[in-house]
C-alpha cells in the first residue's frame, strides 16, 4: 500500500480506493518519517510484526546510571 507524508508534515496518509486518507497522526515531522519507514518496512516484508518495538524503534528499558556525586545519608549524632 503506498504511503506518504501529508502537506502539514505530521500526518501519514495511505492510498485506499484511489483516494488518499489519513492513516496516522504524529507529534512531529521526525516521528512521521520514522513511522513512514516502519509502515513501508512492514508492507514490503523487511520488518516482521514481531520486530516492531525492538531494535532502533524501541526505547531502552534498562535504567541509566545517574552521573554526578553520590548522595550520602546524613549521620545522626545523639
Amino acid at each position: 500500500m503506498p504511503y506518504r507524508i501529508a502537506s502539514d508534515g505530521k500526518t501519514i496518509e495511505h492510498k485506499k480506493g484511489g483516494k488518499w486518507s489519513v492513516k496516522q497522526h504524529c507529534k512531529s515531522h521526525k516521528n512521521a518519517v520514522k513511522a513512514l519507514g516502519l509502515l513501508e518496512g512492514l508492507g514490503k516484508g523487511t520488518i516482521k510484526p514481531s520486530q516492531v518495538g525492538k531494535g532502533k524503534w524501541a526505547k531502552s528499558k534498562t535504567k541509566k546510571r545517574k552521573r554526578g556525586r553520590k548522595q550520602f545519608k546524613p549521620i545522626r549524632i545523639k
